[in-house]
């Protein structure tokens, strides 16, 4: 029995409900860090040949968008260009010059090449963005082809909405999908963020998302809707994110951002100080949603048939228990629990992680919250890189949550 099982027994108690056995991963391939990926698509390369013009679109990418990984073709130029940035890479597998499947000799060699590198900034390999269909077993032979060649590093295949993602889970340590949810549906938004949730904890891995780097006008909706996707996957414990498109964001020729990408810059300032405690959390064990009376777009929600609560599509069944430690008072928002890691479980004194995602992309939340036995509270620092105390305000915990915001608290309770 863990520590935080003891705890938290009602929590435990839900889990073991609703996640199954959780099978070994491969932990040498895990990716280090939440990953924000810039790409100018796959299967091709639109980034420059020329190393110089590389450089000089790569440093941008690092320096102003605050992108941790590029996803492009490898060759040793670019990998020395990138570890000089900070820059990690994912190594596109569709590239023609070693494509997994259409030239899997020059793709095994490449394979072994990096396997003999483990301080390489390859941080793993890109296999599949798109539907899969019938093509289950040719997605899960190129996985197996990789992790036989270099099992050191993740390879991530995504597919369309929910299609075969539980075959990509169960072999991949990294998996994902796209929705485009802000353009083809947002009622599908939390369905999906909690089917792969559900995934990643049956088979301990971790999952993705291709995400739009248009999902409303540029310089006004589309940083809050692009920062709320983000929010909102982090709390059901998304890792990592690849914006589709680079084409859209950036000139690849002249190095110029666009307004799209202008805001996807804004987000990464927001999300990616957080990237290091956010892979140390490791996956949610628990998502719980307030009600809301405002939908994302800061549209009143119709009332319920039955004049009870009104949760978000899919989130109905994940309302906050009431005999959850921590209640809330005041906010609309989505929140992620996780296990306590490293400092925060160093003396076994029942910290409570959470995520506090907020509901609504446009509109600023108070958010209050209160529970028997709180001690403490410290809310990650952005700014500083560092937790910092969070004072109790009328015996609760009480901050503001910027619209689409997204916010790591630790909290500490009397055993």
């Amino acid at each position: 029995m863990t520590r935080f099982t003891a705890i938290f027994p009602v929590l435990a108690a839900t889990m073991a409900l609703s996640a199954p056995p959780v099978a070994p991963a491969e932990d040498s391939a895990r990716p280090d860090q939440f990953h924000s990926i810039f790409s100018f698509g796959y299967g091709g390369d639109d980034f420059p040949e020329d190393p110089q013009q590389f450089e000089k679109l790569a440093r941008r990418i690092a320096e102003e968008g605050q992108f941790s990984a590029i996803l492009c073709g490898y060759t040793e130029e670019r990998a020395r260009i990138c570890e000089a940035l900070g820059l990690r890479m994912m190594v596109d597998l569709l590239h023609p010059a070693h494509h997994v499947y259409r030239a899997p000799e020059a793709a095994t060699a490449l394979l072994e090449e990096l396997r003999g590198q483990p301080d390489s900034v390859v941080m793993g390999y890109h296999l599949w963005s798109d539907r899969i269909g019938g093509s289950v077993d040719g997605r899960v032979r190129d996985i197996r082809l990789v992790r036989r060649h270099d099992p050191t590093r993740a390879t991530y295949s995504a597919s369309y909405r929910g299609d075969s993602l539980g075959s990509l889970a169960a072999e991949s340590v990294v998996f994902g999908w796209y929705d485009f949810h802000w353009k083809r549906g947002i009622h599908r938004r939390f369905p999906q963020l909690l089917h792969a949730w559900r995934l990643a904890g049956q088979h301990d891995s971790v999952f993705y998302e291709l995400l739009s780097t248009d999902s409303g006008r540029p310089g006004a909706g589309n940083f809050n809707r692009s920062l709320w996707s983000v929010n909102t996957g982090i709390a059901c414990g998304m890792k990592g994110c690849l914006w589709f498109i680079g084409s859209r964001q950036m000139n690849a020729r002249t190095g110029e951002w666009t307004g799209y990408g202008l805001d996807i810059n804004r987000v990464n300032a927001e999300v990616m100080p957080l990237r290091d405690e956010l892979m140390r959390l490791g996956t949610p064990v628990a998502v719980y949603s307030t009600p809301i009376t405002l939908d994302m777009n800061n549209r009143p929600v119709p009332a319920a048939a039955d004049g009870g609560d009104v949760y978000p599509p899919g989130l109905d069944v994940h309302a906050l228990p009431p005999d959850f430690p921590v209640q809330a008072e005041a906010g609309e928002f989505l929140m992620g629990v996780f296990e306590p890691v490293g400092d925060a479980d160093a003396d076994g004194d029942g910290s409570l992680v959470l995520f506090i995602a907020n509901h609504n992309a446009y509109l600023e939340q108070e958010v209050r919250l209160r529970g028997a036995g709180i001690t403490g509270a410290e809310m990650f620092d952005r700014s500083e890189s560092r937790w910092r105390p969070l004072p109790p305000d009328r015996g609760a915990i009480g901050f503001q949550l910027p619209p689409a915001g997204g916010e790591l608290l630790r909290l500490w309770r009397r055993n």
